[in-house]
């Protein structure tokens, strides 16, 4: 397991398995280290495993994501500022910028399910490119 003084650990080194044991438990993950997209992760429960379900899988979730490379937390929530106000100098290039019909309060479950089960190439080709 590879940590430094700060306590981070590589993603490539270890599995959450491994680190979470029981519901409760707490653990931080940051996303795109430009931005700083901390994301503060609770493990609500274990659920048994089902027979021939995809795994990883999404049972809830609300909001859309955040664009990539949006500015973090502070340069998406002046974007969604921005596309509110029509009259704002920068709606237009903000708008093409999201992408057509970019709307912060839409979820799809489905089509995030159908995003994680291509997620074991993506890991399997993100270590061995590295």
């Amino acid at each position: 397991m590879a940590s430094t003084d700060e306590g981070v650990i590589d993603a490539r080194d270890i599995t959450l398995d491994s680190l979470i044991v029981e519901a409760g438990e707490k653990f931080e993950y940051e996303y795109d280290f430009g931005d700083g997209w901390i994301h503060q992760i609770v493990v609500e429960k274990f659920l048994p495993g089902i027979k021939r379900k995809q795994y990883p899988t999404c049972t809830a979730g609300k909001l859309a994501c955040p664009p990539e490379d949006s500015g973090g937390l502070r340069g998406f929530y002046e974007n969604l500022k921005i596309i509110k106000n029509k009259k704002h100098s920068e709606y237009k290039d903000t708008k093409r910028w999201l992408g057509r019909g970019y709307d912060p309060a839409y979820f799809n479950k489905e089509k995030l399910n159908k995003t994680l089960v291509s997620l074991d190439k993506y890991i399997y080709d993100w270590l061995n490119n590295d």
